[in-house]
């Protein structure tokens, strides 16, 4: 840890249903490579672990006791001296958060039905928090850190509110912390930033390491909690940022769901009356019977059963209140061949435990399968588990079994505190004067005008409209892109800064896993040979290796065409190569061209940036079916390169890439819309006169929606 009096450090608090935490780090410690990270540990006589159970205890007058395991240890105590009824034990005091009008005023109910309100309880349990950390800092490096040298960020679920969010800052403000020093986080987007920054990772169970994910690559993240489940799809990008790909999914089960289906198999075996006396009556013993099947649950594998003491007192209101033993009322039980009682134990076979997670993986499976059910995911083959109830063996190997082979389920180690750690980087990536984080750089190579339509944060963009018509990627399947620069080198009309832009795509495309074929400085015949020969090797003989086909030609032109090294050609000539007709077996699939030139007669203009050519006008719309064709300028106007100067190549082409590499999750069609944006309103591209600006436009014959 550092030791400077004015390091920062970002916070991060995870509330969880079953289980809370906190992870810290400095500006320092997250500037190493990797990042370090400290997670708060806790412990008791009989357990340690990088999360606490969030209980906490409060005396009569509402004053703070205990968190965690402690909150528990004295409660038990409390319990077997019978004054347990003067203190307020709250647990799962997460769930408020699901509340859609939870406010200030919210109560919540304690274990013994009292009642407080949220705000109040909230604001004790963060104030315990903070002191935690504090203490924690303080013990680490013997320096009292002060209040302005913490950055808090506070995480909650999905499915929270606007509600929830200005609950938590509420309760943050009452426990003093500036409101400058606290950002929300929703657990998806933190869990996910967690698993794009992760380096080795356990693969299917298995010893084996995976890479880090990949620019590009498409995710799913599975946050298997206490309370709830949470399924998102996210993409790397080219920047390095992620973007949702399919909206949030998910539902109220998780590892407090197979609790619940534990008391309800007591209720229906010995009687909902018994299991309700019991509860009144002999809170000790009922807190230790769920406390045992709480740590059951946690280690239970495929084949094993799960056995559960019963308590003497148990036993006896049975007797007392069914006037029948409980080794007898098991003997009736529907299911008798999976359950049975002896010596005051409780045996529960594999087929019964199996039934007892039964319905809660159902309902995660049926969530699982409306996500690969959207065709933006066709080509999705990572699976990344995480939460506290992903390292439940029967979870995992339901996970497994229904997502098939072809896909990858990864459960990092540190599967539990995905949340704590994404919440550090996503605190991070909100400080002002933090330098560039750990692998979330831009990956461009070269430089090319900032996208300004692309500043925006994955939590301040709105998700756009999408639709399930999108032209399919499969999971073996690659983009083809080929390019073909003309730049006259050496020559009079040398295109200065061209290769530049060839450089710049065949870097983008081949990050996405393209197959990039470049041909530069040709004639017309060659050029020729060349379109025919990739038609023919690649769309019609390698078809089936293909889901899409890009071809962008970067050249001088006059009013008869494009200009080659010898001759000329139109557009028309160049698209008629692959027509549909022409290129069978690659039906259905799309094909995309982009013409980088004027659409006028060139006019030399002194001090502006050298122009690029021609493109004649088309006569006809093009009737190929899933062809998209694209021109730099519109009709009558110029395209310009920069041939140097702080940043070199095509405007076009390097807006296009600019937005691109940070939009992999939007179509194509949408992102040249937001490239003809950025064309009229980037100031690093007003450079062609006044009250001017370069603007692209399309001729789409697509019918469904296209991803790179």
């Amino acid at each position: 840890m550092a030791e400077s009096d004015q390091e920062k450090y970002v916070v991060g608090i995870d509330f969880g249903t079953a289980y809370s935490g906190y992870a810290y780090a400095s500006s320092t410690d997250f500037g190493n490579d990797p990042p370090t990270y400290y997670i708060a540990e806790w412990k008791d006589d009989k357990h340690a672990s990088k999360k606490a159970p969030s209980t906490v205890l409060l005396d009569g007058m509402k004053n703070f006791v205990a968190f965690g395991y402690e909150a528990e240890r004295q409660y038990s105590e409390h319990l077997e001296s019978d004054d347990h009824r003067q203190y307020y034990y709250f647990t799962q005091f997460k769930m408020v958060l699901y509340n859609q009008l939870v406010r200030s005023n919210t109560p919540i109910i304690d274990f013994t039905e009292k009642q407080m309100e949220a705000m109040e309880v909230y604001t004790k349990i963060i104030q315990y928090f903070k002191s935690h950390v504090k203490g924690s800092i303080k013990k680490k490096t013997g320096i009292a850190v002060k209040d302005d040298q913490l950055f808090f960020v506070f995480t909650i679920p999905a499915a929270g509110t606007d509600a929830a969010e200005k609950f938590i800052q509420e309760a943050a403000k009452h426990a003093e912390i500036m409101s400058t020093h606290i950002t929300i986080a929703v657990e998806p987007i933190v869990a996910s930033m967690f698993c794009k920054a992760l380096r080795t990772t356990k693969r299917d169970g298995a010893s084996n390491s995976s890479s880090t994910i990949e620019a590009g690559m498409k995710y799913m993240v599975i946050d298997l909690g206490g309370g709830y489940t949470d399924i998102t799809v996210h993409q790397k990008q080219i920047n390095g940022s992620i973007q949702e790909i399919i909206p949030h999914c998910g539902n109220p089960y998780g590892g407090t769901s197979v609790d619940e289906e534990f008391l309800k198999l007591l209720a229906e075996i010995f009687g909902k009356n018994v299991m309700e006396e019991f509860k009144r009556s002999q809170n000790e013993d009922f807190k230790d019977l769920c406390d045992q099947f709480e740590f059951k649950k946690r280690i239970v594998k495929t084949e094993m059963s799960i056995t559960i003491s019963l308590s003497s007192s148990f036993m006896e209101l049975v007797l007392k209140v069914r006037n029948i033993s409980a080794d007898d009322a098991v003997k009736k039980y529907r299911y008798k061949n999976e359950i049975y009682c002896s010596n005051q134990r409780l045996n529960i076979l594999k087929s019964g435990v199996k039934r007892l997670f039964g319905e809660t993986i159902e309902s995660l499976m049926k969530s699982i399968e409306h996500v690969l059910s959207d065709a933006k995911v066709s080509d999705l083959v990572n699976v990344i588990m995480v939460g506290g109830f992903s390292q439940n063996e029967l979870v995992e190997e339901a996970v497994r079994k229904h997502v098939g082979t072809s896909m990858n389920v990864i459960i990092p180690e540190e599967a539990e505190i995905a949340v704590l750690k994404g919440a550090l980087i996503y605190g991070f990536s909100q400080q002002k004067d933090t330098r560039i984080l750990p692998d979330l750089e831009r990956m461009q190579l070269t430089k090319r005008p900032p996208c300004e339509f692309s500043k925006h944060s994955l939590t301040d963009k709105k998700n756009r409209s999408t639709t399930k018509e999108v032209y399919k990627k499969g999971k073996d399947e690659r983009g083809f892109l080929l390019v073909i620069n003309f730049e006259f080198a050496g020559r009079k009309d040398e295109r200065t800064g061209s290769q530049k832009d060839v450089d710049d795509l065949k870097t983008f495309f081949e990050t996405l896993k393209y197959h990039v074929e470049c041909r530069s400085d040709i004639s017309k015949e060659e050029l020729e040979e060349c379109l025919k020969d990739i038609r023919d090797t690649y769309l019609i003989a390698d078809a089936d290796k293909y889901y899409s086909f890009f071809c962008i030609v970067m050249s001088h032109g006059n009013a008869e065409g494009i200009k080659t090294c010898k001759g000329t050609i139109t557009t028309d000539e160049i698209v008629e190569y692959f027509k549909t007709s022409k290129t069978k077996p690659f039906k259905g699939k799309p094909k995309v061209f982009f013409f980088d030139m004027c659409r006028e007669k060139p006019k030399p203009i002194i001090g502006e940036p050298e122009v690029l050519s021609n493109a004649p006008e088309s006569d006809s719309f093009h009737d190929d079916s899933d062809t998209l064709i694209v021109y730099a300028a519109t009709e009558g106007n110029r395209s310009y390169l920069m041939p140097s100067g702080k940043w070199i190549g095509s405007f076009f082409i390097q807006a296009f890439l600019s937005v691109a590499e940070g939009s992999l999750h939007i179509d194509v069609e949408d992102i040249l819309r937001d490239v003809r944006r950025e064309l009229a309103n980037n100031s690093e591209y007003a450079r062609i006169g006044k009250d001017k600006c370069m603007l692209s436009e399309s001729e789409t014959r697509l019918s469904k929606k296209i991803y790179l």
